[in-house]
């Protein structure tokens, strides 16, 4: 028995480690001038939150940059990926603990300007935590 449980705990943990090890940061910036931005920094930053969305897979933290985001998706692609989005980014930040609440301020919509929502659209409900 002893023999069969080590082969079947390093196993899992090989499963689980390359679970975590597609998960990524993704950089959103309204202001962004990336020419061929990929999100992978600040300096490469998405400009908008749909493109950043579409290339996000379990796992990956959204940055936001200060500004405002349009979160409606047309075509509808549903929120149905564990995914943490976190704003108040001067656009520079290497970690959360550097982000500024107060003076960066990030404004999530999902309307897309218009009411009642455009057909197809769908309404979200973001939840948002902080810590101390």
């Amino acid at each position: 028995m002893k023999n069969i449980l080590k082969p079947v705990l390093f196993a899992l943990c090989l499963v689980l480690s390359s679970v975590s090890a597609d998960a990524k940061v993704i950089y959103v910036d309204s202001a962004s001038t990336a020419t061929s931005p990929t999100g992978l920094s600040w300096t490469s930053a998405y400009k908008d939150f749909n493109t950043a969305f579409a290339n996000a897979v379990d796992g990956d933290e959204l940055w936001f940059a200060k500004g405002t985001y349009n979160m409606y998706t047309p075509g509808g692609r549903a929120l149905d990926l564990d995914l943490s989005f976190a704003g108040g980014f001067k656009g520079n930040e290497t970690s959360l603990m550097e982000r500024d609440l107060i003076n960066f301020k990030t404004t999530f919509i999902s309307n897309n300007g218009s009411a009642p929502y455009p057909s197809g659209a769908s309404e979200w409900s973001v939840y948002l935590s902080w810590y101390e």
